[in-house]
């Protein structure tokens, strides 16, 4: 279980780090609109007593504030049970963009496999409501009494997730056309984390932490350094180990040296870094197979194609596909 989204941004804020009283875990995910257009929302939390846990951009790019085991400010009485998405937009009658839908499943199914939270339509926002949810389910007002558009009244009441009355998060009205409504992509958003399909987003190619770079030599072997330089590329947690990998693998990749952890058993979910890579290569348009954390051959061929080396499916003492990775995370043009 990882309390940070491997493909997220990670831009942690510190300052609002509370943990969830009395025990409680995450078990539902709250989608909202943040009513701008700025492509991060990184220096306006950090300035305000407020935060949600991520922000997801109409490019589809997941920024990260918080980790999954503290509670934020933006669902109110919630707060203590669930995560919070904000999303670019809101000046205009606008739906998320096909990205930002993907992203928003891809953070669903991240949320039901790493922490339990079940892919299904929040039907209120009642306490012991679990699933994926939106922000006016626990907002009083004038909303009209069907299936998606009605609000914490028209539900029976529920946890209050704002002090705002006929607030309509995430739509910009009480029941706008269902062509440009965010609220009816929800559905579609649900089938798509169910499909698991989505993967992670495309990973933030920015710059290596490392001032100068990362200066890994090109040596063909994966030990530490070179995990600790992906673990930064790739915006995971950064401990130079590549955990809970299976041993059937260990004899084939001679070329994995320090660093890689060779305990892994079938129904573990391997290494973050690992199913970050496999999600990389994927939104590259290299299938590396399961999004599962483990190295194996589909997701070395789809590394090898990626980088244009022999794709043999096993990486071999001074391998050139681990000396290609090497010069590309040194470049930071992974």
């Amino acid at each position: 279980m990882s309390d940070w989204m491997p493909g997220a941004v990670k831009k942690p804020i510190t300052k609002h780090y509370r943990a969830r009283t009395g025990g409680a875990r995450v078990n539902a995910q709250i989608d909202h609109i943040a009513v701008s257009n700025a492509d991060s929302l990184y220096g306006f939390f950090s300035g305000a007593g407020v935060c949600a846990h991520m922000y997801v951009r109409r490019s589809g790019v997941i920024e990260q504030y918080m980790p999954a085991w503290s509670k934020s400010k933006s669902e109110r009485v919630g707060n203590n049970r669930t995560f919070s998405v904000e999303t670019q937009g809101g000046f205009g009658q606008e739906p998320w963009t096909p990205q930002q839908v993907k992203s928003l499943a891809a953070i669903a199914r991240w949320m039901h496999d790493d922490h339990s939270v079940p892919l299904s339509l929040m039907a209120n926002s009642h306490t012991h409501t679990a699933g994926i949810g939106y922000h006016r389910l626990g907002i009083d007002g004038n909303f009209p009494h069907d299936a998606l558009f009605g609000g914490r009244q028209e539900r029976g009441g529920g946890e209050s997730w704002s002090f705002s009355r006929g607030k309509t998060c995430p739509d910009n009205s009480a029941r706008p056309a269902d062509s440009v409504s965010r609220i009816a992509q929800m559905p579609e958003i649900i089938a798509l984390a169910i499909e698991g399909h989505v993967g992670f987003p495309p990973t933030n190619p920015g710059t290596p932490s490392v001032p100068g770079g990362y200066g890994l030599d090109l040596d063909g072997w994966w030990g530490s350094l070179t995990t600790f330089a992906l673990q930064d590329y790739l915006s995971t947690e950064e401990d130079g180990v590549v955990s809970r990998q299976g041993r059937v693998n260990r004899a084939r990749n001679p070329g994995l040296t320090s660093g890689w952890d060779w305990t892994g058993r079938f129904w573990d979910n391997g290494s973050l870094v690992i199913r970050a890579l496999q999600s990389h290569l994927l939104s590259k348009g290299f299938s590396p197979g399961r999004i599962d954390g483990r190295i194996g051959p589909n997701t070395i061929r789809a590394l090898q194609r990626y980088l244009g080396t022999n794709a043999d499916g096993e990486l071999w003492d001074q391998s050139p596909a681990i000396a290609a990775l090497q010069a590309r995370l040194n470049a930071a043009t992974l």
